[in-house]
């Protein structure tokens, strides 16, 4: 049985989004009939693949290095809202949930036009 140590290194990309979007989706179909809020506690990288995956857009086009740099899009203490607007599953961006915090050059603003991607 391989773990997820052994699959990390052999994992592409879009084998990553693919698992992220398994495992919210279960996390989901867990609380589909309990009104409730969901915080997910995450690196960068999965910031954005649970980002695609509820708002149904495609995880390709990244590169090692893109993936790598995701920092950049969500610096250290980033905080994504995303909203469930019909019983359907349709899910949106909700900007600005909780104001950036700046202090000398560092910023924890999330780069929206990176996020939202096509």
């Amino acid at each position: 049985m391989k773990t997820l140590k052994d699959n990390f290194h052999n994992e592409t990309i879009e084998e990553y989004y693919k698992r992220v979007n398994t495992v919210v989706n279960m996390i989901l179909k867990l609380h589909e009939n309990t009104k409730c809020n969901l915080l997910f506690v995450v690196h960068a990288p999965t910031i954005d693949a649970i980002g695609r995956s509820l708002m149904n857009k495609p995880a390709t086009g990244l590169s090692n290095y893109e993936l790598s740099k995701m920092g950049i899009h969500f610096p250290y203490a980033s905080v994504v809202g995303l909203e469930e607007t019909t019983p359907n599953g349709k899910w949106q961006l909700m900007p600005n949930i909780l104001p950036p915090i700046s202090c000398l050059d560092f910023s924890n603003r999330v780069n929206i036009n990176f996020f939202t991607r096509p």
